[in-house]
């Protein structure tokens, strides 16, 4: 799911209430910007346990990226998290991505 639009119209707020709501559904939900998305994956790697860290995500059958600002954009390219989260299989999870 992905909301766009101009900044100031709510995506992050609805986005957030979805998490909410899944919460309390009994599921599993992780919340994060893509930035802070980037430095963890981008840590996990770097300490040889983004594998681990991968596993980890996966059991979570909601991950929200909130793109924030143009200046939050991580840059990833074709990099070994990018290829990793390939292998892994991110595209089976449920994801909300929000544009800046």
């Amino acid at each position: 799911m992905i909301f766009l639009g101009p900044g100031v119209t709510g995506k992050t707020h609805l986005a957030t209430g979805l998490a909410i709501r899944t919460c309390q559904a009994g599921h599993r939900v992780l919340f994060a910007t893509a930035a802070e998305w980037v430095a963890r994956l981008a840590d996990a790697h770097h300490a040889g346990k983004l594998h681990a860290e991968l596993i980890r995500l996966s059991r979570y059958p909601l991950l929200a990226v909130d793109l924030c600002r143009p200046r939050d954009y991580a840059d990833v390219g074709d990099g070994p998290v990018t290829r990793a989260l390939a292998r892994a299989g991110f595209g089976r999870a449920c994801r909300i991505a929000v544009s800046a």
